[in-house]
């Protein structure tokens, strides 16, 4: 279990970072659609 947390939580962060590359570095506007109503 305590890899499986490990990979988990790893996994998230690579999952936010690249959200945040698109946003930021591909100006894409998914981010945007997602926060606004």
């Amino acid at each position: 279990h305590e890899y499986a947390a490990y990979v988990l939580v790893i996994l998230a962060l690579g999952h936010g970072v690249m959200a945040l590359k698109h946003h930021f570095i591909d100006k894409r506007s998914t981010l945007i659609r997602m926060i606004k109503p």
